[in-house]
């Protein structure tokens, strides 16, 4: 026999699919040549493609051990190691296919895979770059470059790898879909919608696609549309849980809570384990009341997969909410101002507890925390941590100590100004005559819900009518026409002096009341103890709960809602007759 040319046969049926043909001659070679490399290596090839990975693993080892610079062997193997999930096995494979073959792009690429798997984004970015350099054309490795790009946050880097993609195969919907969430990141509800919808023309039935324009309809107002995506992509495949998870938040705006509800649990019914869904489920209990339940879905965001969206985290143990005592606890900022000021609350019960704290407080909110409590130790973002035992977040608290509603209010204040700062706005302000009324009508247009939360200035034009009122616009950033739309001749503009919390606070320090929608300094004001009417869209942040006109969590702010979505002129009407209630009480 002459193997040579039964191998060379064998591998031509192998290669046209032939499969059973191949294995007949591939096993006759074996019988006159048991370590036969090449039989052994394409025999193991085609145990893996019959889903026998174990028997794939002994045949490639087998070649392996006749052959260890055998690259192509190395990579094959790590593949099914990699399907197995044995990822240090695998990334290794990998590593000696690339030992032996320096330009192998596709075990670049593999390798960059596993890194993938094991959350490693950064490695996994400089190996997919490594393949496109050995093979520019490399689309899958494109691909899922740019994926990586977006989960580390560097969008504009992946929109870019994402449209070079689409000028070489701009039929393929993948790559649509993958743009139109990155500009969804980039809250450019245009592009994301424009993208996802060519997703869909080029694959009517691409149901990630069509739910994922469903959630753009969604964030643009345009809730009945985004409902009826999500059922037509439920209908192309009913159990597909991110559909139902998007559905539950369309449901979410209509205020229609037990809905939402339904469709959170149908999708963790169906993915017990996916991120978004346990957090959407834990703002919908703690919305409700429910506490418990909430902080516990809220917890799962620590689980999540984009860096970029992730608390931070370290190599000493998360805080498991128990005794301190003798052990030192490192609390660090997460997500914006307002969560930082709601939260930091709590860092006095981890006194309480017997532990020594650190607290890393953000730039713009140091002066507030100079002597904020006697044994704390405060630190600036940025400075050298110091040692600690364990750690948690400020959002992490409130889950960690069990807070729950009968916990609040607590006390009515808990921030104070700087005395020199406040002394020297005291004495700035001290000739404005009438009701001191700050005013705040949009918060960072970059958030989410800012298209729902922010405002008109201009609605704010009747408060400028009501005598004995003196007003004072707390807005920084935002429309640079905002106060004269209310009326420039009645309302000071604070913004020019409003460089850090400090100062917003001592300002806020010498008002009656302050009137704003839902941002950071209406947590501010609230932590101040200050008289805060804060204004809130129909669809409201979970921390404001539902149907109440108080706040458990701040004793000295007041609740305006609107009763229909978009409805602000009812919400004005409401502050307008407060304020000249509010005027004639003081008999001004």
């Amino acid at each position: 026999m002459n193997l040579a040319e039964r191998l060379q046969s064998a591998v031509a049926l192998h290669q046209s699919g032939q499969l059973h043909d191949a294995e007949l001659i591939y096993r006759e070679i074996l019988k006159f040549d048991p370590s036969n490399v090449d039989a052994n290596h394409l025999l193991g090839v085609i145990a893996d493609q019959n889903n026998k990975p174990e028997e794939a693993i002994e045949l490639i080892s087998k070649a392996l051990a006749g052959n260890p610079s055998y690259s192509e062997a190395h990579n094959n193997l790590g593949t099914v190691q990699l399907a197995l999930h044995r990822l240090e096995e695998a990334a290794e494979s990998f590593r000696q296919a690339i030992k032996t073959k320096a330009n192998y792009a596709e075990a670049h690429y593999n390798l960059a895979n596993v890194l993938l798997a094991q959350d490693n984004a950064e490695g996994a970015l400089e190996f997919f770059q490594k393949a496109l350099t050995i093979r520019p054309g490399y689309l899958n490795a494109r691909l899922n470059m740019a994926n990586v790009l977006k989960t580390l946050g560097r969008l504009d880097e992946a929109i870019a790898q994402y449209r070079h993609i689409i000028d070489v195969a701009p039929n393929l919907a993948l790559a649509h879909n993958n743009l139109g969430a990155a500009f969804l990141a980039q809250r450019n509800l245009e592009g994301a919608g424009a993208s996802f919808a060519q997703a869909i023309a080029l694959d009517p039935q691409y149901v990630d696609a069509i739910t994922n324009l469903g959630s753009v309809m969604r964030d643009m107002g345009h809730v009945e549309d985004a409902i009826r995506l999500h059922l037509q992509a439920l209908g192309l495949q009913p159990q597909y849980a991110p559909a139902h998870n998007n559905l539950g938040n369309a449901r979410l705006d209509e205020l229609d809570y037990q809905g939402a509800d339904e469709c959170y649990n149908r999708a963790l019914s169906l993915d017990p384990n996916d991120v978004d869904t346990h957090i959407n489920l834990g703002f919908l209990n703690l919305l409700m009341g429910d506490f418990k339940n909430g902080w516990a879905h809220y917890a799962w965001r620590r689980r999540g997969k984009e860096p970029s969206l992730l608390p931070r985290n370290y190599p000493q143990p998360l805080w498991d909410g128990r005794d301190l005592s003798g052990k030192s606890i490192f609390i660090y900022p997460e997500q914006g101002i307002g969560d930082f000021i709601q939260c930091v609350r709590f860092v006095e019960n981890l006194s309480r507890l017997g532990g020594d704290v650190t607290l890393e407080v953000p730039p713009s909110l140091t002066p507030l925390f100079d002597h904020y409590l006697p044994d704390l130790k405060c630190i600036v973002s940025g400075d050298a941590i110091p040692t600690f035992d364990c750690h948690a977040s400020v959002m992490d608290l409130p889950g960690l100590l069990g807070v729950d509603l009968n916990a609040l209010p607590g006390k009515s204040s808990y921030l104070t100004p700087p005395f020199d700062v406040r002394a020297s706005w005291a004495k700035r302000l001290e000739g404005g005559k009438g009701l001191r009324v700050g005013l705040v009508w949009a918060g960072n247009p970059k958030h989410k819900n800012d298209r729902s939360r922010s405002m008109d200035p201009a609605l704010l034009q009747p408060l400028s009518n009501i005598e004995g009122v003196a007003l004072y616009s707390f807005q920084v950033g935002g429309d640079e026409h905002g106060v004269a739309k209310i009326g420039a001749d009645r309302v000071v503009d604070l913004r020019a002096d409003l460089t850090d919390y400090g100062q917003t606070a001592a300002a806020l320090s010498c008002m009656d009341v302050l009137v704003s929608v839902d941002t950071s300094v209406a947590h501010l004001g609230g932590a101040l103890g200050l008289p805060t009417w804060i204004l809130l869209a129909s669809v409201t942040d979970w921390r404001w709960l539902l149907d109440r006109s108080d706040s458990p969590w701040y004793p000295s702010v007041r609740l305006y809602r609107q009763k229909e979505k978009g409805a602000w002129a009812g919400v004005i009407d409401e502050i307008t007759q407060d304020l000249r209630q509010m005027v004639k009480e003081c008999g001004l």
